[in-house]
């Protein structure tokens, strides 16, 4: 597997993770629980911003004649 195609998973898999966290934050009463959740939420939001952005570089890469391995 290409490193941009395990980039890519892991950006999938992070978007997912992001999605079930939000789910979870509207989901739970407890203001506390709902806290730690919504901090989570922003978390993982910025790992997903950083991963869109090595696709983007990593496809520059690509589309420029590099390839990754």
């Amino acid at each position: 597997m290409t490193l941009f195609l395990q980039v890519k998973q892991c950006f999938v898999n992070a978007k997912n993770i992001h999605a079930m966290l939000q789910e979870y934050a509207l989901q739970v009463t407890e203001e506390e629980v709902q806290s730690v959740f919504r901090e989570a939420v922003t978390e993982t939001e910025e790992v997903v911003e950083e991963l869109r952005k090595q696709l983007q570089e990593l496809e520059h890469e690509l589309t420029n004649g590099s390839r990754f391995h």
